[in-house]
């Protein structure tokens, strides 16, 4: 028996084919359909069709009160998902379950039962993008909230002008690459990758650390915000830039500036790397199905996390 597992992104769509014990027999990508759902399922169903699985899990932008209808609220970047019954469509087509859930929230069930926050009481995934995405656990389930909404980072309000939300602040282009660009004094509209920023920074370079230290205070600030409202035991910071040794100890650094500043003692957050890397989100989805599949008793399938 195995599981597929989609991973819908804005430009780009990961797969993998799993076994019962979440060994990866086969993976791949390809580009996101920007044309319609309709384009999207013609994409998803050659690879995962025909009952070949026992269950499709699929992670994507958006909010998702019901995995098993699927229907999309919002989409991100593909605003064409938003009311799409996507779960519903996907089922129909394969002709096997398909369970749908929010990206940050594959991620962090990617990350409890694999990852970072395994045995963790309370644990809160960063995932740093374009955005923040993540999701927060309690004893191995998402929160979801009322609306769906629990975990969505990004909407944080920073200040209150215009879009000056923890997402546009936080994302590492507009983050850290807006402030290394703007400490080099380098053009409006100059381009750096991950990797090219971190290589100012670990080269030692004055302006790149300067910037990283402004970043890493801002995420701070929002982690002491977090740890006073739902106390975690953990938070594991992910995406591309999360692994990244330097931002972890500068986040850390910030983490006990602000809490050396303060008169009202709170507990030290405990700030860590993300550990499941490109796969959280596929892992997740996989595990958010078999779940599912375990308490609607759909099929004769006990969840044995890896």
């Amino acid at each position: 028996m195995e599981f597929f597992g989609f991973d819908i992104g804005g430009t780009e769509i990961k797969w993998a084919a799993m076994k019962q014990n979440y060994e990866i027999t086969a993976r791949g990508s390809l580009p996101t359909p920007q044309t319609g759902a309709e384009d999207l399922l013609d994409v998803l169903f050659p690879l995962a069709g025909c009952g070949r699985y026992a269950g499709i899990g699929v992670s994507v932008p958006g909010y998702i009160s019901d995995g098993v209808s699927g229907i999309v609220r919002g989409g991100g970047h593909l605003r064409y998902l938003d009311g799409f019954p996507l779960g519903a469509a996907l089922r129909e087509r394969c002709e096997t379950p398909v369970y749908v859930e929010n990206d940050g929230k594959c991620c962090a069930v990617g990350e409890y039962e694999f990852g970072a926050l395994r045995g963790s009481h309370i644990g809160v995934v960063l995932n740093i993008g374009t955005g923040i995405g993540g999701g927060i656990v309690i004893d191995g389930t998402v929160l979801k909230g009322s609306h769906a909404f629990a975990g969505e980072f990004s909407f944080i309000l920073t200040g209150p002008e215009k879009n000056a939300t923890f997402g546009l602040a936080g994302g590492w282009q507009n983050g850290l690459m807006r402030r290394i660009i703007a400490e080099k004094g380098l053009p409006r509209g100059t381009k750096m990758s991950g990797f090219e920023m971190f290589d100012h920074i670990k080269a030692g370079d004055p302006a790149a650390l300067r910037a990283l230290d402004g970043y890493a205070g801002a995420l701070a600030l929002q982690i002491y915000n977090l740890q006073a409202i739902i106390d975690p035991d953990v938070f594991a910071i992910g995406g591309g830039i999360g692994c990244e040794p330097a931002l972890i100890d500068a986040v850390r650094l910030g983490v006990r500036r602000l809490i050396g500043d303060n008169p009202m003692k709170i507990p030290v957050p405990n700030v860590v790397p993300a550990a499941t890397g490109k796969d959280s989100n596929l892992l997740g989805a996989v595990c958010a199905l078999r779940k599912n599949l375990v308490n609607t008793g759909d099929q004769n399938e006990k969840f044995f996390p890896g």
